[in-house]
């Protein structure tokens, strides 16, 4: 292809990037005070974002001008996390503070590469709107798992008869529906949904 037409099929592509779940469920699960946390350690945090940041750069640097960058969902929202069936708030915050964080680093890139267009879903805000009101999305289980493994599906572990009814697969990830509503509103949605324009008017920029 050459390094110019590919520095041209790079500017026109859209590069989807979902960043910082794992690092910070992980953290927090780990913690010995979870009880109180409700941010991440300075230093954790500003590491976390200053590699993201550097990795977004380089790429910018091959090409790259569009992206989508989905920041943190509700952490305390996921069935290994909720307690009676309720949301962590301590677990909620931490993504709170960290994706306010995230937005701040992101609009620092939006002025300082050249040409680069950022958007980002609220993916923290679907999950909380979804998990409050379960039934306008067709959901009938937002506690559980469809599939009854603790925190994955494993190879023998057994599926609930209907996934589409169940807002989680196993006890960290999000099922078909769930991700099929999320695609429609960040696709088409309006800026409560997708910020600062909708994934399909950054295809068409």
């Amino acid at each position: 292809m050459g390094n110019h037409a590919a520095s041209q099929f790079f500017a026109k592509s859209i590069f989807y990037i979902s960043v910082g779940n794992n690092d910070v469920n992980n953290f927090f699960r780990s913690s010995t005070n979870k009880n109180r946390l409700t941010s991440l350690p300075a230093d954790f945090q500003a590491n976390l974002l200053a590699r993201f940041a550097q990795q977004i750069t380089r790429m910018h640097s091959r090409g790259a001008r569009k992206f989508v960058i989905v920041g943190l969902s509700a952490v305390g929202c996921i069935p290994v996390n909720q307690k009676n069936g309720q949301c962590d708030e301590h677990a909620n915050e931490v993504s709170v503070m960290f994706n306010a964080a995230l937005d701040e680093m992101l609009d620092g890139l939006r002025k300082s590469l050249d040409g680069v267009a950022i958007v980002k879903p609220d993916y923290y805000g679907l999950m909380v709107e979804t998990m409050k009101n379960p039934s306008k999305y067709g959901f009938s289980n937002t506690a559980r798992g469809c599939c009854t493994g603790s925190m994955f599906c494993g190879v023998n572990a057994p599926a609930c008869l209907r996934p589409d009814s169940y807002m989680y697969f196993d006890g960290i990830h999000h099922t078909q529906s769930l991700y099929k509503i999320a695609a429609q509103r960040w696709w088409s949605g309006g800026k409560g949904d997708v910020f600062p324009v909708n994934i399909q008017q950054l295809a068409a920029s």
